[in-house]
């Protein structure tokens, strides 16, 4: 068949080239009608940028609550070891405390946090106050531990703040997303 028309290998190989380039290109190209604005495309783009910056903030979220519980637990666990040191731990304070040392001082402050949020979770907070003023008229002496123990004191304070906010957050994100709240653990300290 070839052989009697040589033009034929050439149409045959123009409708396949057609053909092949057809098939090739997207549906909107094909149908002129169907073809997106400029303004479309950049809705499009806008919308799937948006999409990917959402993505990107639910795994951030996500991950930051996956190192909030990490360090909850943590900070759970070395509360747990410490119940079992208690009166150690307040002997290393005032050990700290009497080397007047101001970097002892720190070491001692955070001890002494450290303690306070043990008498808290355990319904003792009373029993800690008592024994944290006696500890302070003993040092009234000392302003350089007194003016840490006050610093600590205030960022305590705001710190609580803060953490309560965001369990807060945490927990209305829950109920605003259908999850369960009744298997929300918090820790504080």
């Amino acid at each position: 068949m070839l052989d009697d028309d040589p033009q034929l290998g050439t149409e045959l190989w123009i409708r396949f080239a057609r053909q092949t380039r057809a098939n090739s290109l997207p549906n909107s190209a094909q149908d002129p009608g169907s073809r997106r604005t400029v303004g479309e495309l950049l809705s499009a783009a806008e919308s799937l940028t948006e999409e990917k910056r959402r993505r990107a903030a639910e795994k951030a979220s996500a991950e930051k609550m996956r190192i909030e519980r990490e360090r909850a637990a943590a900070r759970e666990k070395y509360l747990e070891d410490l119940a079992q040191k208690a009166d150690k731990t307040w002997l290393k304070v005032e050990g700290l405390i009497s080397t007047k040392q101001p970097a002892r001082y720190d070491e001692a402050v955070k001890l002494l946090v450290d303690l306070r949020d043990l008498a808290a979770r355990r319904g003792k907070i009373e029993g800690f106050q008592s024994r944290y003023r006696e500890l302070c008229q003993r040092h009234e002496k000392k302003p350089s531990l007194l003016r840490r123990v006050k610093i600590m004191s205030v960022a305590v304070r705001k710190w609580a703040k803060v953490a309560a906010a965001n369990i807060a957050h945490s927990f209305s994100q829950v109920l605003q997303s259908g999850g369960d709240s009744s298997t929300m653990r918090f820790s504080v300290g």
